[in-house]
């Protein structure tokens, strides 16, 4: 199965992939990556229990997630006083645009999809029955539409409609830090290239053969591998 994320990852570097997938190398667990964890998680809860309950208790459901992943945040040394101001104005932000009808429930949260016609597999942050019309979203830290971003929501998409037998036309990035929203159609042209990456990313793992090195400086300084198994021997002397 190639995931949403590996597609995400081969647009950004295809040796992201290489790395994890074929050597399985589990990149260094970072303070980034566990904030991110946890908005998707406040965002699941305050979700459920809204629809469950008609409530939004966004400072109790904020304290209950952070606890869960305290050991974390102690090792990273998190200011959690200033996380948690943070954490709470998004999502006062949220709770204020639901209550005033400016923000669509999402009929699912954190929904598992995979197919195996597809070859596919991704968990899709949220999606949405707009007025008949079914848009799959994801939560990002802005609504930057990078081809890779719109690929990983796009197979999430691609996914639904193979699990419901339905069409999906659009796609959502939604911004966790103000809720803004960008939509985007799921053309054929970005279908093609979903499952043209797929079919690549297929490739290179029947083959183990290591991808060339990407070439841009500004993506290898964000890369997770690039220090330890990446760097040419003569920059790390």
């Amino acid at each position: 199965m190639i995931s949403a994320s590996d597609l995400a990852a081969w647009s950004f570097c295809p040796r992201q992939v290489y790395f994890r997938r074929v050597l399985e190398i589990k990149p260094e667990k970072k303070e980034v990556m566990v904030k991110g964890t946890v908005k998707h998680k406040i965002f699941e809860t305050l979700i459920s229990r809204y629809k469950r309950t008609g409530r939004i208790d966004v400072k109790n459901t904020i304290e209950k997630v952070f606890s869960r992943y305290i050991k974390d945040f102690e090792a990273f040394g998190t200011d959690m006083d200033e996380f948690r101001k943070d954490t709470e104005w998004s999502f006062g932000i949220l709770r204020d645009m639901i209550t005033s009808d400016e923000f669509t429930i999402p009929e699912f949260c954190e929904e598992w999809l995979e197919s195996e016609d597809l070859g596919m597999k991704a968990k899709v942050d949220a999606i949405f029955d707009d007025s008949g019309e079914w848009v799959v979203g994801d939560l990002k830290t802005s609504t930057s539409d990078f081809l890779g971003t719109r690929m990983q929501i796009g197979a999430g998409a691609l996914l639904f409609e193979k699990h419901k037998n339905v069409g999906v036309n659009k796609i959502k990035i939604i911004s966790h830090s103000n809720w803004e929203e960008k939509e985007i159609h799921l053309t054929d042209e970005l279908r093609r290239q979903i499952l043209s990456t797929r079919d690549e990313i297929k490739r290179m793992l029947q083959s183990r053969q290591m991808p060339p090195r990407c070439e841009n400086p500004n993506k290898c300084a964000k890369c997770d591998f690039w220090e330890t198994h990446c760097k040419p021997k003569e920059e790390s002397a």
